[in-house]
């Protein structure tokens, strides 16, 4: 009789960044960034990194922005209009936010932060995800990804297009 080895797995969060938005004349979403790794305090960390990035990549911040010394050159939003990067900003600067989203985390739950405005559509998300673990032992196997990022719209397998056989 043989006996088969229990599966046991650890977690990992996988984070990424989407941009989504009117391409000549059809929406388009993009992959701006993604990460891996077993730490949700980590995937939290980098996904506030992101969203100023994003932030500022969309427009300057007006508090550091050098322009900010020129009339009439930035100005706030009238209020009720979306502003992508003063959500991005917002979230960014709120602990109280980034440590909902680690609770969130823990407990398995994904988290996710979509914001829009006339430039498109934002999304910043982590994903738990079940990961292997090696046998005998507590920590995730290495397991390589089967799908490497998006590529003029479609998914290549790791290893070129007749993947690794």
């Amino acid at each position: 009789m043989t006996r088969r080895a229990a599966h046991r797995f650890a977690t990992e969060y996988r984070a990424d960044v989407h941009g989504e938005g009117p391409v000549g004349g059809r929406t388009v979403r993009i992959l701006l960034g993604r990460i891996r790794t077993p730490s949700p305090l980590r995937a939290v960390r980098w996904l506030q990194v992101q969203a100023l990035r994003v932030a500022d990549g969309l427009d300057p911040d007006p508090a550091a922005s050098g322009w900010a010394g020129h009339p009439g050159t930035l100005r706030e939003l009238p209020a009720g209009i979306p502003d992508v990067p003063s959500r991005l900003r917002r979230w960014a600067g709120d602990e109280a936010s980034r440590e909902a989203a680690l609770d969130r985390l823990r407990s398995g739950a994904p988290v996710t932060l979509t914001t829009a405005d006339h430039t498109g559509r934002y999304s910043l998300t982590i994903h738990p995800v079940p990961v292997p673990c090696r046998p005998g032992r507590g920590t995730p196997a290495r397991v390589m990804s089967l799908w490497s990022s998006p590529v003029a719209g479609r998914r290549v397998p790791v290893g070129g297009a007749a993947g690794n056989r």
